[in-house]
């Protein structure tokens, strides 16, 4: 699964149109059991940001209107609170979709749009994706239950194969629902499950149908430029680039969780993983047991990681630590997400991605996953 940079959650929304503009945008809904003056954000999505178009408020029923100017056709969200939302796709104008939902659907997804057939195929993707991940959270528990320093490698082996073998599921189920479905504004939201590395075909297609097709769509547009940035990146690397084989990369100098500055300069002399991740993003926590494998292994041997988070909220980030078993020190993070200045500096548009260092700081390897990482590390400290 490949994190995307929106953030995944629910939506309840209830759409009604009387007397709508001919290019004009009415939500009018009910959210059952929702508390009374609880705020509701209309924002418009794009591949990287969100702007917020209009609020309200839920009355003693829970209902709400919210009105705006329908400037792009694209995906769309209905915040409610600070911690629910409701992804909807608006593809075209005036848009007019009606939902009615209670608060305890949001958790399931068992609300049904009518209106707009784009947001209900949304919402039965975002459903099976639940689905999916529930499996996934299953493995992910019975791995860090079970296995520890003292685990022997057999029964590691086969907590691992069963947390690959869910992520796997996932993958093909993405894979087969992005070669199916026409809306670009749904492909791209799948495919921002998935890992650009892994999962490239995936991604090269979307970018085959939006260029032919949908150019001008902003929601379109947003995904073409990081996939320029991302070949860029490759093309730099390849070349033997500021990032490429041998070249030395610039420090980073982060507050951990505790608030203390965590340097990577300061592991010169051992051989680290710099290693770009973020609690909310399913492949990272996929690929996770790999990585504490991998330290469990080789941190006797010279090895270590230094992890910096795109995370936004502290508990988050400090509760996946936990929940993954990193136990490595060197975790840092700005807290501002995309906006991190290592994402400027270091050119990172996806995650995870990572970079082997030698004891010097120079790239070995980049982007390395599962047996990769585990083959590379044998190489050079074996």
């Amino acid at each position: 699964m490949r994190i995307l940079r929106l953030p995944i959650s629910l939506l309840l929304l209830l759409v009604s149109c009387a007397n709508q503009p001919k290019e004009g945008l009415t939500l009018r809904g009910q959210l059952k059991n929702e508390s009374a003056g609880t705020k509701v954000y209309l924002e418009e999505i794009t591949y990287s940001n969100r702007t917020a178009l209009d609020t309200s408020e839920l009355d003693a029923k829970g209902n709400f209107l919210l009105e705006s100017k329908l400037r792009n056709l694209g995906l769309y969200q209905l915040r409610v609170g600070d911690a629910k939302a409701l992804f909807f796709v608006l593809d075209e104008k005036p848009a007019t979709v009606t939902l009615n939902a209670d608060s305890a659907d949001l958790k399931n997804y068992t609300y049904k749009i009518s209106g707009s057939p784009a947001s209900e195929q949304l919402r039965q993707f975002i459903a099976e994706t639940k689905r999916y991940g529930d499996a996934f959270g299953v493995a992910m528990g019975e791995y860090t239950t079970h296995v520890n320093d003292s685990t022997p490698d057999s029964l590691r082996k086969f907590y691992e194969a069963k947390l690959l073998m869910a992520d796997s599921n996932f993958r093909s189920y993405a894979t087969h629902y992005i070669d199916t479905v026409k809306n670009p504004i749904i492909s791209i939201f799948a495919v921002s499950n998935l890992d650009f590395n892994h999962d490239r075909a995936s991604f090269n297609l979307v970018e085959e149908r939006l260029k032919k097709d949908y150019a001008s769509l902003p929601f379109a547009q947003a995904y073409l430029t990081m996939m320029a940035a991302q070949k860029q990146q490759e093309a730099q690397s390849s070349a033997g680039g500021s990032f490429g084989m041998g070249s030395t990369v610039p420090d980073i100098s982060l507050p951990d969780p505790n608030g203390n500055t965590r340097s990577l300069s300061n592991l010169r002399g051992q051989y680290v993983l710099l290693d770009f991740w973020a609690s909310w993003c399913g492949p990272c926590r996929a690929e996770n047991p790999n990585v504490v494998a991998a330290y469990e292994k080789y941190k006797s041997k010279n090895f270590t990681i230094f992890s910096v988070s795109l995370d936004t909220n502290k508990d988050k980030w400090v509760n996946a630590i936990k929940k993954d078993q990193l136990y490595w020190p060197n975790h840092v993070s700005e807290l501002k997400g995309w906006e991190s200045s290592v994402c400027q500096v270091y050119g990172v548009q996806a995650i995870p991605q990572n970079f082997l260092l030698d004891t010097e700081g120079k790239v070995i390897a980049s982007n390395l996953r599962g047996e990769e990482l585990e083959n590379k590390l044998a190489e050079i400290l074996q």
